[in-house]
C-alpha cells in the first residue's frame, strides 16, 4: 500500500514538473526578438501601459493563442511586448491581434482587453490598440496614447523629456464599420444610442450612471447592446 502511494506521488510530481517546464518553455522557445523602444534612458515617465508585467492571454495572427503570459503594451510604439526568460522585454514576431490582461481586484478577476484592426479615423489607424470597454453591435472603446514632451530649462542647455499620457473614447458601429470620436456625457450617449433613447435614459437615471466613469459607461453600453 505504501509502495503504491509512493509511486502515485512520484507520478504527480512528474506531471507537475512537466507542466511547469512546458509553461516555461513557451517563453524560452517563443519566436520573438529583443524589444527596442528607441527612447533615451534620461526621461521622466513610463512609455508602457502598466508599471510592471501583467499576466494575460494573447492572440496572434493565424489563430495562435497563449495564456498566462507576462505582458505589457508599449503605448508609444503601439506594440504588445512580453517578458523573456531572463526578464528582458521581448517583441512578438507574429502580429498581435488582441491581448487580454487580468488581475484580481476586491476578490474578483478583472479583464482588460485590447484590440486593433478597427477602421481608420481622422486621428487613428488600424494599427492602434484600443481598450474594449463594451463589445457589441455598438462598441465603446478607449484609446490611450503617450507623447514625448520636450522642454528646455530657462537659461540652460539642458533639455528635459517627459512622457505624458492622453486618453480618448470612441464608438465603433459594426453595422456600417465606422469609428467615431466620442466625448462621454449624457447628451453624447443619448445621441449615439438614439434608437433606444428612452430605455437608455431610464437605465441611466435608475442606475445613477456617472458618465465620467469607465465602469458605468461600460455597463450602460452593455445594457444597450442587450436591447
Amino acid at each position: 500500500m505504501l509502495k503504491n502511494k509512493f509511486f502515485l506521488l512520484l507520478v504527480l510530481a512528474a506531471v507537475t514538473l512537466n507542466s511547469a517546464a512546458q509553461a516555461q518553455q513557451y517563453l524560452e522557445d517563443k519566436s520573438g526578438r529583443p524589444f527596442k523602444s528607441g527612447l533615451g534612458a534620461d526621461l521622466t515617465g513610463n512609455p508602457l501601459l502598466f508599471d510592471d508585467w501583467v499576466k494575460g492571454t494573447v492572440e496572434l495572427s493565424g489563430n495562435k493563442v497563449y495564456k498566462d503570459v507576462p505582458m505589457n503594451i508599449d503605448i508609444m510604439g503601439q506594440q504588445v511586448i512580453y517578458k523573456g526568460k531572463e526578464g528582458e522585454k521581448m517583441s512578438f514576431n507574429d502580429d498581435v491581434v488582441s491581448a487580454a490582461f487580468y488581475s484580481v481586484r476586491d476578490g474578483a478577476v478583472v479583464n482588460r482587453v485590447f484590440k486593433k484592426g478597427f477602421p481608420k479615423s481622422s486621428n487613428t489607424t488600424p494599427k492602434d490598440y484600443f481598450e474594449v470597454l463594451a463589445d457589441g453591435q455598438v462598441s465603446l472603446l478607449k484609446r490611450t496614447w503617450k507623447i514625448l514632451w520636450e522642454e528646455k530649462v530657462y537659461n540652460s542647455a539642458t533639455l528635459t523629456q517627459t512622457i505624458l499620457t492622453k486618453t480618448a473614447y470612441y464608438v465603433y458601429n459594426k453595422s456600417n464599420n465606422t469609428l467615431t470620436l466620442f466625448k462621454p456625457g449624457k447628451s453624447a450617449v443619448l445621441s449615439e444610442l438614439s434608437n433606444h433613447k428612452a430605455e437608455v435614459e431610464t437605465y441611466a437615471k435608475n442606475s445613477k450612471v456617472n458618465f465620467s466613469n469607465d465602469t458605468d459607461l461600460s455597463k450602460l453600453f452593455i445594457y444597450y447592446n442587450s436591447l
